[in-house]
């Protein structure tokens, strides 16, 4: 993989980084409640407790965020529980599983050619030992005689074995069918240009000895930075999987002057993908750029739908507010199919605006009223409230002094059949009080959520540490998702991915990527995250 870039970030080593996405693949969904609970007894230390089940500090804090501050008597923690106990006696069997203790330099693939199974199978069993192994260690197998009932297929890829090219890799999709897999890279090279704003001033050839030392590095604690660092990660994970890229980072400085500069250079049209940038109004030269040279361009931000319409290489991860608008109105169909839905607006052309894209999938019959605050207050809501089914009060106001104002004057109205609807806005409002969001049972919507408490979600942050000695961000989380989706397809496909693009679903860290084709024009991200206020925090709910 060729990347052109200044390199922000340190030199530790990457070994382990395609281990960790092929767990990642590999994880499924019922992985989460695998574990049991260590109730902690007095002075017990959080080290000392990791050491007595052969784990990592980084492996019981991935389960335990809250253990990082301290523990206290008689303080839960969850401990995996393909982790035995340390009473467990040292290459036993039980049942289908055979315990382990590792011998002094052993090593995974040791392991894997005496038991003959994959360091995959070794690494799903035992997620702590993905930084390597320690001498007694204790630690999880398949029992020898079953091995061959729990050796992968073999077109899921090892560390040193290139894909088949006939043969479909395991999905990347924590569903049981997905749309979207990694499946064998086309031996032709991708050629893709990054555009992020990282303020650098020069272009330095990036690989494993050229890389810039951490002293040396300007300050960029920037969103920009932790996405091309998660981007980095895919891209390097890939790789190693056998896929070809030339990857191209322009810096575009924030300047959309400098943009039109970086522009003229004839090589950018030689690309097959551009990615980004990661704000509309850097977006927009770089948009006529693709359209004029016909090149495929994948952006982080929303897109009009007018714009979407008249670029069929086009494609957003992020939804437009009228689509999320729609895609909320779908769920509240589905979710509160018998109950009644009001309306709460100022009035405004954008508030009107939102409640008609609201419209286009509620049933009509349902739809109880319409109402304007605060002309219309408290008590007119009342006389519409229904006592026979439970009522949606969808607000469509971002002023955040309405919004308070409004939500204070029903908090009398409250029972179990009312419930409230905001704008993805109200996330950042500052006045809200959580007791009164959660009172109200309010939900908000987002185009953008990072669950991190997704077990896979704290793997990559596992990594992402190791890396670059730093906590993930959501652009980290967002860089990652985006660079091993389209990174993916572009490898696997060719130029013809983006014919495929419409229909594609791949569940990804940020939230769910739910492609929809414009009649006639490009691809956008319909997908959305619902959350809702509980326990005095904002948390995305499953459905």
């Amino acid at each position: 993989m060729g990347i052109v870039i200044n390199s922000p970030h340190n030199t530790k080593t990457r070994s382990h980084f395609l281990l960790l996405l092929l767990l990642l693949l590999s994880a499924s969904a019922s992985f989460a409640q695998q574990y049991f609970v260590h109730t902690v007894g007095k002075g017990e230390t959080a080290y000392a407790i990791a050491k007595t089940y052969s784990i990592s500090l980084d492996s019981l804090y991935v389960l335990n965020p809250d253990a990082k501050g301290g523990l206290r008597d008689g303080q839960e923690l969850r401990i995996y529980s393909i982790v035995q106990h340390p009473e467990a006696a040292a290459d036993s069997i039980a049942g289908n599983v055979l315990f382990h203790k590792v011998q002094a330099k052993e090593t995974l693939y040791a392991l894997s050619k005496k038991y003959n199974i994959s360091i995959q199978t070794i690494l799903q069993e035992n997620p702590e030992v993905i930084d390597g192994l320690n001498a007694g260690q204790l630690i999880r197998l398949p029992h020898p005689f079953q091995a061959a009932a729990v050796v992968p297929n073999k077109s899921t890829p090892t560390p040193n074995a290139p894909l088949d090219k006939k043969k479909e890799s395991t999905p990347i999709s924590k569903d049981e069918s997905p749309s979207f897999a990694l499946v064998s890279p086309l031996q032709k090279t991708s050629k893709v240009a990054l555009f992020l704003p990282l303020n650098l001033n020069q272009q330095m050839p990036w690989d494993d000895t050229t890389l810039v030392k951490q002293s040396e590095q300007p300050s960029l604690a920037t969103p920009a930075l932790e996405f091309y660092e998660g981007f980095w990660l895919a891209a390097d994970s890939l790789k190693k999987m056998g896929y070809r890229i030339d990857l191209s980072v322009q810096d575009t400085r924030n300047d959309t002057a400098y943009i039109k500069e970086l522009l003229t250079n004839p090589r950018l049209a030689e690309n097959d993908l551009l990615i980004g940038p990661l704000s509309s109004n850097e977006m927009m030269p770089v948009q006529r750029f693709a359209q004029e040279h016909h090149l495929d361009l994948a952006v982080p931000c929303s897109v009009s739908p007018a714009l979407l319409a008249a670029n069929p290489k086009l494609s957003s991860t992020a939804a437009s507010v009228r689509s999320q608008c729609e895609s909320m109105a779908s769920y509240l169909s589905q979710h509160f199919a018998q109950d009644q839905f009001i309306f709460v607006s100022t009035g405004s052309q954008k508030e009107m605006d939102l409640i008609n894209n609201f419209k286009t999938k509620l049933p009509a019959s349902r739809i109880r009223a319409q109402l304007t605050y605060p002309k219309m207050g408290a008590d007119t809501l009342r006389k519409c409230v229904s006592k026979k089914s439970r009522t949606v009060i969808i607000v469509c106001s971002s002023n955040e002094s309405v919004v308070n104002n409004f939500l204070t004057s029903i908090k009398g109205m409250q029972d179990s059949s009312l419930f409230v609807v905001g704008m993805p806005t109200w996330e950042n409002f500052q006045s809200l009080e959580f007791g009164l969001l959660q009172k109200l049972q309010v939900q908000l919507f987002s185009t953008m959520q990072v669950d991190f408490s997704d077990v896979r979600t704290q793997q990559f942050a596992v990594a992402y540490r190791a890396q670059f000695n730093t906590e993930p961000s959501a652009s980290a989380c967002q860089g990652f998702d985006m660079g091993l989706f389209y990174l993916g397809m572009l490898g696997s496909k060719g130029k013809s991915w983006m014919n495929e693009l419409g229909g594609q679903t791949y569940e990804a860290m940020q939230g769910r990527f739910v492609f929809r084709r414009v009649e006639g024009g490009g691809c956008e991200n319909t997908a959305i995250s619902v959350m809702r206020y509980e326990n005095k925090q904002l948390t995305i709910i499953r459905y």
